[in-house]
């Protein structure tokens, strides 16, 4: 089963919550299909300047 763009989204929701809630610096968030491949990514405003390296 592949995984939607909007469930994706709602993963990355989701997590941007609960981050909030722990009281976490701003992150990038990446979702990746059961391949292993990226199929969505966010970064929040002052997250680290440098690229994701692994998801």
């Amino acid at each position: 089963m592949s995984i939607t763009l909007a469930q994706a989204n709602e993963i990355i929701q989701a997590a941007l919550v609960r981050s909030k809630a722990k009281g976490f610096k701003p992150m990038g968030i990446a979702v990746l299909d059961e391949a292993g491949n990226l199929k969505a990514y966010v970064s929040e405003d002052g997250a680290s300047m440098f690229p994701p390296r692994e998801a």
